[in-house]
This record gives structure tokens, C-alpha cells and sequence, in this order.
């Protein structure tokens, strides 16, 4: 017996999340995802928009299982230029379309 664990290294803004133009350096957010996830804590990750754009780095400060759920701080780390995003953002699909992890599944 189990259950659905996903290991992360890379967390995407959700629905409910802040978005773009609302996050900034050293802003700590609170957010919840669906199942059960292994994200590294006060380690530096990627930080993605919901359209899989890199836009910066981030750390988890706090992450609560609850259920079928995570809560998590998140604290923004820093923020890509236009340019950097672009760059970082092509790599990465580069990167996860070779190991088929993009484009991710409907």
C-alpha cells in the first residue's frame, strides 16, 4: 500500500499564487498543492510561472503535509531579467523535453 509522492526541484506558481508582477525579492508567500510532495527546504530552486517560464529563484522555508496536501512558504529569492528569463526558460525546456518530462501531460 501507498500513495503519490512527487520529488520536486523546481516549484511552478499555481492558480492561487501571486503572479508576476506581484512577486519580489525576499517576499514570503504561503501556498497549499494538491498531493503529496519532497521539495528541498532553504535550498535555492527554480521558480516557474504557470506557463513553465523560469522567472527567478526561490526556497521553501516551511513545508506541512496535511492530508493529501502540502502547505508551503515560499520565499523569493531573486527575479530574471527579461532576457535571463528567456535563456533559462528555453535550457530548461531543453533539458525536460530530452528526459520527456515536457511538455507535460494534459
Amino acid at each position: 500500500m501507498g500513495w503519490h509522492t512527487e520529488v520536486n526541484t523546481m516549484f511552478r506558481l499555481g492558480k492561487n499564487d501571486p503572479t508576476k508582477d506581484q512577486l519580489s525579492v525576499g517576499k514570503v508567500f504561503t501556498t497549499t498543492k494538491s498531493n503529496i510532495r519532497i521539495y528541498p527546504v532553504d535550498l535555492a530552486i527554480l521558480l516557474l510561472s504557470e506557463d513553465w517560464t523560469v522567472l527567478g529563484y526561490c526556497t521553501v522555508r516551511r513545508s506541512e503535509m496535511k492530508g493529501s496536501a502540502m502547505t508551503l512558504d515560499i520565499e523569493i529569492l531573486s527575479l530574471f531579467s527579461g532576457e535571463e528569463s528567456k535563456i533559462f526558460t528555453a535550457k530548461m525546456k531543453e533539458a525536460l523535453t530530452i528526459t520527456k518530462e515536457f511538455p507535460p501531460p494534459p
